[in-house]
């Protein structure tokens, strides 16, 4: 089975309570990195959930080809202000609407 790369794009309660421990807990899902707008915090939930990298800024994101899905945990108007740099990044912007 093909394991999933992820990025975190925030230290949110409700990312690193739930969504990252499940992802970490998943046959083929793993998380490759956390961003957060303060390194500092970025870094200490890195460290405290064993996660290789840490990022300072959202900003790094988009230009991080190792991953293949970003979680995104922010506010509906951040999420997609994200979402666009992420998806154009592998191509995929905008979604594909042929069926």
């Amino acid at each position: 089975m093909a394991q999933l790369r992820w990025e975190a794009l925030s230290v949110a309660n409700i990312a690193v309570r739930a969504v990252i421990p499940a992802i970490q807990a998943s046959a083929n899902g793993r998380l490759v990195a956390i961003a957060c707008r303060s390194t500092i915090r970025a870094q200490d939930a890195a460290a405290r959930l064993r996660i290789p990298r840490a990022r300072g800024s959202y900003n790094a994101l988009p230009a991080n080809l190792e991953v293949g899905t970003v979680y995104v945990p922010l506010p509906s108007l951040w999420t997609g202000f994200w979402a666009r740099p992420c998806s154009s990044r592998a191509g995929a912007w905008p979604p594909s609407t042929a069926g």
